[in-house]
């Protein structure tokens, strides 16, 4: 069974260091352990954006546990259990992407959000996706945020690095997390909830998001779509433009057999995809599952997931499908805090 990653992503300007001290932790080293990872800096590391072949050899090169990172000081192993070690890890222990996908229609998609974090001066960096459900709150994966992060969220958005006037920028005043949350994606609870410091407006590009029904489920084999700014696969990188991708629901009673993702795979998640071709990956967390569950006059897109984790070492591996926080488990909580009205 293999190990689940969570998932995030951005700009990157580390490549090329990080390329080199894989290399050189390889002759240091000589191993598969803790001791090929050092210290950046102490305080969260922003994630960057990093080509899928750096993100694969960094997990061969390094045990799940361990990360590389330069250091003007030179190498120092880091202590696993650390906040900022956690944080950074986050940033770069993961494979979740928009993998087999194409460009998204702009603004097909008005409730998608990009989630940007503050790199501690005045720029900020994509790192998850999120979802627009009441005009102050943005729901998200709790990976993807701490509690004292710097955040803001853009809407309106297709190109990320291209002001098209339809954009709405607002920062996060708050970020909930839910209670059960304890750090680790297999454990489930994997959702959060961003108060915006201000409402945002309809503008023609942006819209709420539709929800599901209190434990509303998928059948297998249904198509829903997974949207974000994620790693495209290969040496492809990060796109600039949103994408978007077809997943076919894998059911629990499937996904959680010990040839898929096993106890891993929880109740309150949703599987899609382990077709070895299409799936989710870095730069997609928190993002939406989009399905559309009705037909006729009544079809309407629901948001049924938020991506939380996939396969380690690549993305897009048979059996190991997408794992999604399931939207309609944690209705009640959803509503408890933003009031949002389904």
């Amino acid at each position: 069974m293999g190990k689940p990653t969570n998932h995030c992503g951005a700009r990157t300007r580390l490549l090329a260091a990080l390329s080199i001290l894989l290399i050189l932790s390889s002759l240091i080293t000589g191993t598969r352990s803790a001791s090929c990872c050092v210290r950046y800096r102490r305080r969260p590391l922003h994630c960057r954006r990093l080509s899928a072949y750096t993100l694969q050899t960094i997990n061969k090169s390094c045990d799940i546990t361990a990360i590389i990172f330069h250091t003007r000081t030179g190498f120092e192993c880091a202590d696993p259990s650390k906040d900022w070690v956690i944080r950074i890890m986050r940033c770069v222990d993961h494979n979740e992407k928009v993998v087999g996908g194409t460009e998204a229609e702009p603004h097909s998609w008005k409730y998608q959000v990009s989630l940007q974090e503050s790199d501690g001066e005045d720029d900020y960096y994509h790192i998850c996706g999120g979802t627009l459900v009441e005009s102050s709150h943005i729901l998200t994966a709790a990976h993807c945020v701490s509690v004292d992060g710097q955040y803001r969220v853009v809407l309106g958005e297709h190109d990320l690095y291209k002001d098209g006037g339809t954009e709405q920028i607002v920062h996060v005043e708050q970020v909930i997390i839910h209670p059960g949350w304890t750090g680790y994606v297999g454990n489930g609870n994997d959702i959060a909830l961003l108060k915006l410091a201000d409402a945002v407006y309809d503008n023609g590009f942006v819209e709420l998001a539709a929800l599901p029904y209190v434990e509303q489920t998928l059948p297998n084999n249904f198509t829903c779509y997974v949207t974000g700014w994620g790693l495209l696969g290969g040496e492809n990188g990060s796109p600039d433009k949103l994408q978007v991708a077809p997943l076919n629901v894998v059911e629990h009673s499937i996904c959680s057999r010990g040839d898929w993702w096993g106890s891993l795979a929880l109740e309150s998640m949703v599987c899609a995809g382990g077709d070895g071709v299409t799936s989710g990956c870095q730069g997609d967390s928190g993002g939406p599952l989009s399905c559309k569950t009705e037909e006729g006059d009544d079809a309407l897109w629901r948001v049924h997931g938020v991506v939380s984790y996939g396969p380690a070492g690549g993305c897009n591996q048979v059996n190991r499908p997408s794992v999604f926080t399931r939207v309609s488990y944690f209705i009640d909580w959803i509503y408890d805090v933003s009031l949002v009205v389904f």
